[in-house]
């Protein structure tokens, strides 16, 4: 399970979102307990991407990148 603003990543590429699985996000707010999240990527300028704001991704769909609390002390 993720936490909040846990950075993450995609384990495939979302073509529809165009979320590449190279692009970095953090899990904005958490749903049904861990059952889906919502992220917001950033693109290749450091953009958010807005589109995908507005996506439920499953844990099985992310990968994670660095725990929140252990970047933030």
């Amino acid at each position: 399970m993720f936490g909040l603003y846990d950075v993450v990543s995609l384990v495939n590429d979302d073509e529809k979102h165009g979320v590449k699985k190279e692009h970095i996000g953090a899990v904005i707010d958490i749903l049904s307990g861990g059952a889906a999240y919502t992220v917001e990527f950033l693109d290749d300028k450091g953009n958010t991407n807005e589109e995908a704001l507005f996506t439920e991704y499953k844990e099985s769909e992310l990968r994670l990148v660095s725990r929140y609390e252990d970047v933030i002390p």
